[in-house]
Formats: structure tokens, sequence, C-alpha cells
């Protein structure tokens, strides 16, 4: 049986394990505290019964730029253990924080995920985030995506317009030129 809680300054000691694995962002130690000092109720983690951390969400709240809807919640960071992956702690986590965001009624629930990052996309997607928009090299070696998760607050879906088209043309546009770049890479070998 896994613990839910607030994720605090000792859990630091306890996530080694997690800053090595590949799937996961690498983050200095000010980014951590800061997080947690600035919005300590969004960060949360789960133990296993042992205190291994099992994985964790740093989430913050934020208001968003003029012509957006007004309130959102962010996942800055989700790390599960590849040990516990594929558990429903990631889940878990997610559900929690999409719990809290419901609570102070924020419009949507926004993350970025590496493009290449396929068991993270479709976790997300079967929580119900969609494709918001395209993040071209927004990670020194990936394209990434930011997700949107429209909240009850949003009962119109009023978060998600617009974006569908302009995802569909990048991702066309994407393609077309990684066919073009390798079709010059055949051309120019033979």
């Amino acid at each position: 049986m896994s613990i839910v809680r607030e994720f605090c300054f000792t859990d630091m000691f306890k996530f080694n394990r997690l800053a090595w694995d590949p799937f996961i962002e690498d983050y200095n130690l000010s980014f951590f505290v800061t997080k947690m000092l600035q919005f300590p109720m969004l960060s949360q983690a789960v133990l296993a019964p042992n205190e291994q951390l099992m994985g964790y969400l740093l989430g913050e709240s934020d208001k968003a730029a003029a012509g957006d809807h007004q309130l959102y919640g962010h996942v800055s960071v989700l790390a599960v253990d590849s040990e516990y992956r594929r558990l429903g702690v990631g889940s878990k986590l997610l559900e929690r924080f999409h719990q809290l965001m419901e609570q102070q009624q924020k419009w949507y629930v926004s993350l970025y995920v590496r493009m290449n990052n396929r068991s993270a996309m479709r976790l997300y997607e079967s929580l119900g985030y969609v494709k918001y928009s395209w993040l071209p090299n927004f990670y020194p070696d990936d394209h990434g995506y930011s997700l949107r998760l429209p909240l009850a607050t949003d009962v119109a879906g009023k978060t998600l317009q617009g974006q569908q088209f302009i995802i569909k043309f990048y991702f066309i546009i994407m393609h077309v030129m990684l066919l073009i770049r390798a079709v010059l890479k055949f051309v120019l070998r033979h």
C-alpha cells in the first residue's frame, strides 16, 4: 500500500535513483526548493511502505497571459521510479493534482512532454490531456508538446479552442521536413 502526501525537503535525499533516469529531466536543487516554497501544497510524493520514494509531482498555480483563460495549474515535474512504472503511481499523482486544481477552480492543467516519450503521452492521453501546441526544439535533443486538460470550470472547452488546427499544421510541416531531409540524404549518398 502506497502513501500519497506532500513532497517535503527530506524527500530530496530519496530521489537519487530518479535523478539518473533518462526519461526524467535534470533540474538543479534550487529549482526544487523554489517550487516547494512557492507551492508547498502542490508538491506531492508517493512512498512505498518501506519509505522508498516511488514518484513525485511538483506543480504550480498561475494566472494566464492576457487573452487566455485566467487561472490554471501546471505540472512542472512528474517523475516515477522505473521500478514502480505502470503501477498507477503517475496516475495517482496526476489525479491528486487535478483534484487540488478543481478545488481552486482552475480552468485547466498544463504540462510539457517530449515528443518521443510515447509512454508518457499514453498516460497523459488516458487521463484526458490533449495536445495544445507543438514546441519545436523545446528540449536539447527533442521536440515537445504542450498538453492541456480542461477542468470543470471550463464547461465550454474554451481553453482548447483554436489550437487543434495549429497542432495539425505543425505536425504536417514537421513530417514534410523530415521527408525532405530523408530524400536529400538518399540523393547525396547515391
